[in-house]
């Protein structure tokens, strides 16, 4: 019987229990005292217990009908505020959402991260490939409305981070390189190494980690796209620099081996604080998650 409960009927009942008058309530939800009367009986007979105890000229709640009043009023409100919170999130991922990324390597995180809510949720996502030292002032600045960087990098008392994923530095090498039989790469073991890194990245930022480690390696080239930087592997140009997150996205021939000793990179998602775009994003990955 329960299955053919709907929310009217606890609109219905709202109004009854409230006035406790069948023609005043009925005034309020627009029917005849007659309907609203059944609608009520109805609902008694769903749930198979007495709401109303009904009298020549005054009607009263039963127990059971106090408990359903109290709980229905929640139960509405609570059905409103969702209804309007999904409405809310689709009028806003009818917007245009500009995200900022650091580096071309993250591209396939972003699209495996974003993709079903572009699909599902119908977020119109432009994407900005832009330097990770340009990321937080141009979230400050408005130019674009949500960020995707290194956690480290986007924390500003105005604007809010939400962590996406935990990954570490490493180097991608051919299958047949000598540093790829081992299960990471000791600092140690690049002295006089040849590294490529990706002109997203901010060279100072990885290059003071291996200072700190005692070793001076030479990047001798920084690729704008990933393609570019696997090539040059393939070719024997050097070693690529990387992030972990590119770890499932190589081409065959090329392996991903990370560095001892360096900081763990935490990779987050990062909106002005207030900006309900940023928010329901937030929120839609944690619920899909």
């Amino acid at each position: 019987m329960l299955d053919r409960l709907k929310l009217q009927h606890l609109r219905y009942f709202i109004a009854v229990a409230e006035e406790l008058h069948f023609s005043r309530a009925a005034q309020k939800v627009a029917l005849s005292a007659w309907d609203l009367s059944e609608q009520v009986r109805s609902l008694e007979d769903m749930l198979g217990v007495t709401l109303l105890i009904r009298h020549p000229h005054q009607m009263e709640l039963t127990p059971a009908g106090e408990m359903l009043l109290r709980g229905a009023n929640e139960l509405l409100r609570d059905t409103l505020q969702l209804l309007k919170q999904v409405q809310d999130l689709g009028e806003a991922m009818q917007e245009q959402v500009r995200l900022g990324y650091f580096a071309p390597e993250l591209e396939p995180l972003i699209i495996a991260t974003f993709g079903r809510l572009i699909s599902e949720g119908g977020l119109n996502l432009t994407r900005l490939n832009l330097p990770e030292s340009a990321l937080q002032q141009a979230l400050l600045n408005r130019h674009i409305d949500v960020a995707v960087g290194r956690l480290m990098e986007l924390q500003n008392e105005t604007l809010a981070c939400e962590v996406l994923q935990t990954g570490h530095w490493g180097l991608v090498l051919k299958e047949s390189h000598a540093l790829a039989a081992q299960e990471h790469v000791a600092p140690a073991d690049l002295r006089t190494a040849r590294l490529l890194l990706l002109s997203g990245h901010e060279k100072s930022n990885v290059m003071d980690q291996f200072h700190n480690l005692g070793v001076e390696p030479e990047v001798v080239y920084q690729p704008a796209q990933s393609e570019t930087a696997e090539v040059m592997v393939e070719q024997g140009t050097g070693l690529w620099l990387t992030s972990s997150f590119m770890a499932e996205t190589l081409p065959p021939g090329l392996v991903f081996r990370p560095l001892e000793g360096f900081a763990e990179m935490e990779l987050a998602l990062a909106w002005r604080q207030g900006d309900t775009s940023g928010e329901q994003i937030r929120d839609w990955l944690k619920g899909t998650g």
